[in-house]
């Protein structure tokens, strides 16, 4: 794991630790830690500032695809190839529950910007919405093809997922009803984020583009194309948006410039 100033393009910490592939990373909000998980069936907390190991999170039973913090920095929650979502109290690695409704690979996780929900998806192609204080599933949003990947707007019950025939579809998961559908990439689409504002949607595709979406209009604003696929995006603070590629590479942009 790589810790970069985004300022500069220079190297901060590089952190050692895993045995297998890193497949996840998610910064605590607060910033104090991160997190990692691998390959290696682990989870590993770091403080961020120093680059030392925290705590080990073992339990999964298989490689750990996503780890993602709650607003709030309260929990951590995971998902694993042995179909189970995991929820951990991040200052003192305990596991505190394991959510049990998905029957194939879960892949993606995202908490609600209230840190009341958390929304998995799964190749069993399915949304589950979940109550972390009670570990209940409170919705299941079923689709047609294999979900990559979830992010839950800052305005309220709006949830974006991802999929393998290419598509993004607008959820309302207070009524589970689907509200757009997004199409424009020509393959599956591996991740999605929402800006702080709600007002935009950035998604990578195995097509090798990311595209730009006004979500009120569901339209797509702008299209930037790599010649190699785009594993991840994510929207930051002041204006800047990260990308992550199947070349190695790690791209930030300012949204204004893009």
């Amino acid at each position: 794991v790589r810790l970069w100033d985004t300022e500069r393009g220079t190297p901060l910490h590089t952190l050692t630790g895993h045995s297998g592939a890193v497949m996840g990373v998610d910064f605590a909000p607060d910033g104090v830690l991160l997190a990692s998980c691998s390959e290696d069936k682990t989870i590993r907390l770091w403080e961020s500032h120093t680059g030392k190991t925290r705590h080990i999170l073992q339990g999964h039973q298989s490689a750990v695809w996503t780890v993602a913090f709650s607003l709030d920095s309260q929990l951590l929650a995971s998902c694993s190839n042995d179909e189970t979502v995991r929820l951990w109290h991040p200052d003192t690695g305990m596991s505190l529950m394991t959510l049990q409704e998905h029957h194939n690979v879960v892949v993606g996780i995202d908490f609600s910007y209230d840190s009341h929900l958390l929304a998995s998806c799964s190749f069993d192609k399915s949304i589950c919405i979940w109550d972390v204080q009670t570990g209940t599933m409170q919705r299941r949003l079923r689709y047609t093809d294999i979900v990559y990947g979830v992010a839950w707007s800052p305005q309220g019950s709006l949830l974006a997922s991802c999929s393998a025939d290419g598509s993004i579809t607008l959820w309302d998961t207070a009524t589970g009803q689907v509200m757009q559908t997004l199409t424009g990439h020509d393959g599956a689409v591996w991740t999605v984020d929402f800006s702080s504002d709600g007002r935009l949607l950035v998604s990578g595709s195995e097509d090798g583009s990311l595209k730009l979406w006004d979500v009120s209009q569901g339209r797509e604003i702008q299209t930037l194309n790599f010649r190699t696929e785009v594993y991840g995006v994510v929207f930051g603070a002041n204006g800047l948006l990260a990308n992550s590629a199947e070349d190695g590479a790690v791209r930030v942009w300012r949204t204004e410039a893009v």
